[in-house]
Parts: structure tokens; C-alpha cells; sequence
């Protein structure tokens, strides 16, 4: 499902999040791999998104590119990405498979249940060719070409080099599926020789196919394919070496098929195409050989190359798979923090005892008017660093109209009026009275830039004359220091105050649903008893 989410949001120019991130976000949601673990990951970043059930006759009126649920042959329903292309749809399911079907063939299996996010304006230069391997390669293939089209290589030659990269494509593939990412291709291509689902792979992966220090065949053939390449074509084939490093590469060829005949009892059809290319580019230099000439320079050269190109890929690998193992560790943690226990426990440690409240006329309150609603009560400072973080998490909260949720601000500025805190709190203040909506898009562009110049010219400043604003700062300053609140930002759910020790102001958005369903039940027992 992360793939389909990351391709629809690459579609629609939305690339300035990180496909880590937002596979993080997926993939530790509690009810992944629901929907709404797709639309939380998308509010999460403030992408705007629909998810909704149409009707099926209202597809030309949608979006290029959508995420769309149909019914499988087996009549289970299926997440799939959905691209429209005149009289007919591109339909890539979850398993990377792509199939162009006509438009009347993809009505009768959608059940009119969609996800669309809204276009972004541009797009991240050259971001294809990075999430997509494969047209990297093909990129290759294509100067390879050239370079054989107009260089004067003689056939013997164009041919080892072709089959050099034919080689580097299926070491690809095998590399990837030692690293646990096989795709849908490179199980085709093993499913031809082996009736069991994992063959390839459990050849690839085995014990057998380990060297020294973790260093596999797989890596071997990625540097012994992109050495011999990149030799061939920047310094042509000249005296024995190429010959004697495939004359070396025969033992390699022996072992790997002893290993699967004998010792495993399994075929892997990407280890047999790549032993197959080795045996015939040996035979090529075979018939080319004449004598044992190894001209100094360019053995160097080649040999100077190759171990860099080992030094390199060996250097990737180890890096790779620390930020596998870190991806992994980060999604534990990220799965923790999600946990509404152990929420809910790190918040009862922080209740108090008795928290004061402002009188009515002296309450800043944005959100939901509901009696039953859940409110946040939120200590700040405009000139406080910190209060933009927790800022934009009451921001993410409100957004969201579903959610049964007030935020009351108090705001615990110093007592002379001169100073800028004390400035903005009362302008904002001031706007809170005249019009709800002004006074928090003014809040949402101090905490944005905090720029008090440019805030100035399109807010303005406070009128001296009036006395109201100077009497709710003057109680609010008072309820901060009843309730022993020295420092902002601190944040108070209902008779709780958030733990910080444990939680980030990001976390509140990915837990406020559940926190409200509990304490909504909370009141309903409470209710009951009385």
C-alpha cells in the first residue's frame, strides 16, 4: 500500500515530503492497512485529500490519478492506483502489477470508494529517475548503446559488452532480492523454473551464498558486472586481463550451480541466467585469446577501477542497510509512541489536582462549542521558540472538523505594555472580539514566521485606549501563576498536562482521536454512576 500512496503522491507533484516519512507514518498506524491509516498519513502532512464513495458514472469528473478500491476476481476488495488515459485506465495494484483496461471494464469492478489528494503545483526535477531503478538502468542501456553504435568496436566486443550489461540488470535484481526487496519482475522470472513461491529467493539468500564478512554473490557479480562495463567501455578490452578475470569467474559459475542441484534442491532462474552469461562471455574472450599479454598501464587502470567500484558498492551496502535497520527501529518506536495505552498512562501520571480556570469573560476558546467536547487548554507566549511547534499541532487539530476538540489559549506574557509579547497578545485580543476566524489566521501567521514587522502591516497594532484586552492578559497572567505554569509552551488536556518527556507536540495529532473517544467515555461512566 505504501507504494501506491508514494506513487499517487508523486503524480500529483506532491514530493516535498520524504517517501521515508510518509511510509513511517503508514505503516505504524494502528489500523494500517485500512484507508484511514492512507488519509491519517495524509492529514498528518497536510496534504489536502477526499476520501469519499461515489457514484461509478461520475470517473470523467475525478482526478487524473486517484487510489481507488475494487473488487479481485475472488470478489475481495483490493487498494489500487488508478490513472485515467482517454477511453481507458492504468490499474497498478499493490503488488507493483500494471494492467491497461477499458474504462468500462474498470466500472464494473470499482465499488465507487476513492482517495484523492489535491494537485501540487510543481514537480522535483529528476525525482523519476531516482525512484525508479529501473529507468536508471534503462538510461544506461541507452549510452551503452550509443557508445557501441558510434565507437569502433568490433562484434566480438559489442557483444561481451551487451552481455556485461545484461548481467549488471540481473546482478540488480539479485541484490535486491538478497536485501528483501524483490519485486514483481524478478518473480516472473524465477516462477519459470521453480514451482515454489520463494525460490529465487531462497537460493539468493542463503548460507551458501554468503562469503567473507556478509559479502555475497550477489555482490560480487553488482561489482564484477559494473567493473568489466565501465572497463570495456572507457578503456576497450586489451591483453589477457579480461580473460583471466573470466576464466576466474568458472569456479563461481561451478559452485552456484552445485549449490542448487545438490545442496539446496532448488532452481533460481536469475542465478542460471547470470552463470550463463559468464560462460559465454569466458567464450567470446576464449576465442579471442591468442597469448598471455598483461600491458602494464591498463591493468592498472582496470584493476585501479574495479577495487574503487568494490570499494563503493560494499561502502553503499553497509550504509543501506544501517538506514534499513534504523527505518526499522524508527517504525518500533513511531508504533510505541502510537500506542493509546501507553499514551494514556504517561498522561495520568501528569494530572493535577486542582486546575483554575479563567471566568468566562476571560476565555480565549477556538474549536468545537460542543458541552461534551474535549478541551486542550494551551499556555503561550508569542515571543516563545518552542510555542510554534505546539502551535501548529493545536493547528493540525482544528483542521479537522470531525474531531470534538476546543482549544483555549492563555497567554503568559510580562506586565509591562511595551513589550512585544504583551503588544501581539492584545492585538490578537482585540481581532478575537471582532471576528473568531481573523484572530486565529493572525495567530497562524505570527507562529509561522514571527516576522513582528510584517505581522504589523497586515494585523496592526493594538489600540492603547481599550481596556478589556489589558484585563483578560492581566487574568491570564494570574491563572499562570495559581497554576504554577512558569514556563510555555505547556499544555493541559483536560486535568492532564501533556508529557512531554515521553511526546512531541507532533504526536498530539496522531493520538487526539482516540484521546477524545476515551475521555467521551470517561464522562458517559461518570455519568452513570452518578
Amino acid at each position: 500500500m505504501e507504494k501506491l500512496l508514494l506513487e499517487l503522491l508523486y503524480k500529483n507533484n506532491r514530493t516535498q515530503v520524504s517517501e521515508e516519512d510518509v511510509k513511517l507514518q503508514l505503516i505504524s498506524h494502528p489500523e494500517f492497512p485500512s484507508l484511514k491509516s492512507v488519509t491519517d498519513t495524509l492529514d498528518y502532512f497536510e496534504i489536502d485529500n477526499i476520501a469519499a464513495n461515489v457514484p461509478t458514472d461520475a470517473l470523467p469528473q475525478l482526478p487524473d490519478s486517484f487510489l481507488a478500491l475494487i473488487k479481485e476476481a475472488d470478489q475481495k476488495e483490493e487498494l489500487a492506483l488508478i490513472s485515467k488515459k482517454k477511453k481507458k485506465v492504468i490499474l497498478q495494484n499493490q503488488h507493483g502489477e500494471r494492467s491497461k483496461i477499458l474504462t468500462d471494464v474498470f466500472l464494473e469492478i470499482w465499488t465507487g470508494t476513492l482517495i484523492a489528494v489535491e494537485k501540487g503545483k510543481n514537480k522535483t526535477a529528476g525525482l523519476g529517475a531516482l525512484r525508479n531503478p529501473q529507468l536508471m538502468l534503462g538510461v544506461l542501456a541507452l549510452l551503452i548503446l550509443g557508445s557501441i553504435t558510434f565507437s569502433d568496436m568490433d562484434m566480438l566486443t559489442a557483444v561481451y559488452t551487451s552481455l556485461s550489461f545484461f548481467g549488471l540488470t540481473i546482478s540488480f535484481f539479485i541484490v535486491k532480492t538478497d536485501l528483501g526487496t524483490q519485486d514483481t519482475l524478478s518473480k516472473k522470472i524465477c516462477s519459470m523454473l521453480s514451482s515454489k513461491p520463494a525460490g529465487c529467493s531462497s537460493v539468493i539468500t542463503s548460507k551458501r551464498s554468503k562469503l567473507i564478512n556478509d559479502i555475497s554473490l550477489g555482490d560480487l557479480s553488482m561489482i564484477y558486472f559494473l567493473s568489466i562495463l565501465l572497463t570495456t567501455v572507457t578503456l576497450g578490452i586489451h591483453g589477457s586481463l579480461p580473460f583471466a578475470i573470466a576464466l576466474l569467474s568458472l569456479p563461481m559459475v561451478a559452485y552456484s550451480i552445485y549449490s542448487q542441484a545438490i545442496q539446496l534442491k532448488v532452481w533460481c532462474a536469475l542465478c542460471l541466467a547470470l552463470s550463463f552469461i559468464l560462460v559465454s562471455q569466458f567464450a567470446i574472450l576464449a576465442l579471442a585469446h591468442t597469448n598471455w599479454q598483461f600491458p602494464l598501464n591498463y591493468t592498472l587502470k582496470a584493476l585501479s577501477l574495479g577495487v574503487l567500484i568494490a570499494l563503493f558498492w560494499l561502502s553503499y551496502k553497509k550504509q543501506y542497510l544501517s538506514m534499513k535497520a534504523l527505518f526499522k527501529t524508527k517504525k518500533e518506536y513511531v508504533n510505541l509512541k502510537r500506542n493509546y495505552a501507553f499514551f494514556k498512562n504517561a498522561l495520568e501520571k501528569g494530572k493535577v489536582k486542582k486546575l483554575y480556570e479563567v471566568d468566562q469573560p476571560h476565555r480565549i476558546i477556538f474549536g468545537s462549542t460542543s458541552p461534551s467536547r474535549l478541551q486542550i487548554t494551551a499556555y503561550t507566549n508569542p515571543l516563545c521558540g518552542f510555542c510554534s511547534e505546539a502551535f501548529m499541532a493545536y493547528h493540525k487539530i482544528l483542521r479537522n472538523p470531525t474531531i470534538d476538540v476546543s482549544v483555549e489559549l492563555i497567554f503568559n506574557t510580562p506586565q509591562e505594555m511595551e513589550n512585544p509579547s504583551y503588544e501581539i497578545s492584545k492585538r490578537i485580543l482585540e481581532l478575537y472580539q471582532e471576528d473568531k476566524q481573523k484572530a486565529w489566521e493572525s495567530l497562524d501567521s505570527w507562529f509561522s514566521n514571527r516576522d513582528i514587522s510584517l505581522w504589523r502591516r497586515k494585523f496592526g497594532s493594538p489600540d492603547p485606549s481599550t481596556a478589556l484586552e489589558n484585563e483578560i492578559l492581566d487574568a491570564h497572567r494570574g491563572l499562570c501563576k495559581v497554576n504554577a505554569i512558569h514556563y510555555t509552551p505547556e499544555t493541559c488536556i483536560e486535568d492532564y498536562t501533556f508529557p512531554r518527556k515521553y511526546y512531541d507536540y507532533n504526536d498530539l495529532h496522531l493520538l487526539i482521536e482516540d484521546i477524545v473517544a476515551d475521555f467521551k467515555i470517561q464522562r458517559e461512566h461518570h455519568l452513570v454512576l452518578l
